[in-house]
């Protein structure tokens, strides 16, 4: 069972966090089996402290000193790479190990952990290709025309 702890973020407010996740997911799908470095990640203290103590070294910052970037210069604080995954199983982006999304009230214990393996869904195969496309370009706001382009294929 997968667990989800906030409201999820929809994909035409995703800025630079939420995409450069998905392509941090997608890297570690095709190269590492799909499991996560939890030292890459946005990790709060907060939220997800399971996930802040690896092999005796902690990794983890409190939540008002990075909140997600949203595309409309918005953020939401208090939340975290992980958290930008679980908007990712809302959306039918990213699955892991095959769980299904259970919405739950807060506190919950988070889903995530070290042994987890996280896969792009052929949608969200098909937007971490054109983001990758956008960020390749090395062009100012590239997860802007990759949220719009994603809208675009999803809608049509």
């Amino acid at each position: 069972m997968t667990l989800y702890t906030h409201e999820p973020t929809p994909i035409e407010r995703w800025g630079r966090d939420h995409w450069s996740t998905l392509l941090y997911v997608e890297a570690r799908a095709v190269d590492h089996s799909g499991q996560l470095r939890v030292a890459n990640m946005r990790t709060l203290i907060d939220t997800h402290p399971d996930l802040i103590e690896i092999n005796g070294r902690t990794h983890g910052h409190e939540a008002p000193k990075y909140p997600t970037r949203l595309r409309d210069d918005g953020e939401i604080e208090g939340h975290d790479d992980w958290d930008c995954i679980d908007d990712m199983i809302a959306a039918d982006v990213v699955t892991v190990d095959g769980d299904q999304l259970e919405l739950v009230a807060l506190p919950a214990t988070s889903f995530h952990s070290t042994a987890a393996r996280y896969h792009l869904t052929q949608r969200g195969a098909a937007m971490a290709a054109l983001a990758r496309q956008e960020r390749a370009a090395d062009r100012k706001g590239w997860w802007i025309r990759a949220g719009d382009k994603a809208q675009a294929v999803n809608s049509g």
